[in-house]
C-alpha cells in the first residue's frame, strides 16, 4: 500500500510501501512519512494502482513507476521502473485511473486503456473512441 499527493504548486509527495519502485525514489525501501519527489514536472493528478503509480502532469503527459508485470505502466515492456517513466504514446491527457490496469481520457474525449485484461495484456495504450 502506498499513497501519493500533489500540492497546489504541482509538487509530488509519496509514502508507503516501495517494493517495486512505486514511490519513484530509486531505492526499494518503505517510507513512512510523505517525502518530496524531485520529478521536474508539475503534477496535476496522482493515481496509486496495485504496486504502481501513474502521474498526470500539468501539460497532459502521463508517467508511470513501480510494478509493471502486466504492462500497467504503458511503456511497451514488462520491466519494473523505480523512477517516473514517460508513457510516450499519450499526450493531451486530462484524467488518469489506476488499479490492476490503467486508463486515461484525452482532451479529445477518447479513452486509452492498457495493462492487465481478461483477454491479454496491452503493453502500450490502446485508443478507444467513445
Amino acid at each position: 500500500m502506498h499513497s501519493g499527493f500533489a500540492d497546489s504548486e504541482g509538487s509530488l509527495f509519496m509514502c508507503g510501501s516501495n517494493e517495486y519502485g512505486e514511490l519513484g525514489v530509486n531505492r526499494p525501501e518503505k517510507i513512512a512519512t510523505p517525502v518530496l519527489i524531485n520529478f521536474g514536472h508539475r503534477v496535476r493528478q496522482v493515481e496509486c494502482g496495485v504496486f504502481y503509480t501513474l502521474l498526470l502532469t500539468a501539460n497532459g503527459q502521463v508517467f508511470g513507476m513501480g510494478n509493471n508485470k502486466y504492462g500497467q505502466l504503458g511503456i511497451g515492456h514488462k520491466v519494473n521502473e523505480c523512477h517516473p517513466t514517460l508513457v510516450r504514446e499519450l499526450e493531451g491527457i486530462t484524467c488518469i485511473a489506476a488499479g490492476y490496469h490503467s486508463g486515461a481520457i484525452g482532451s479529445d474525449g477518447a479513452l486509452h486503456i492498457w495493462g492487465s485484461g481478461s483477454f491479454g495484456e496491452l503493453l502500450r495504450p490502446k485508443k478507444i473512441i467513445l
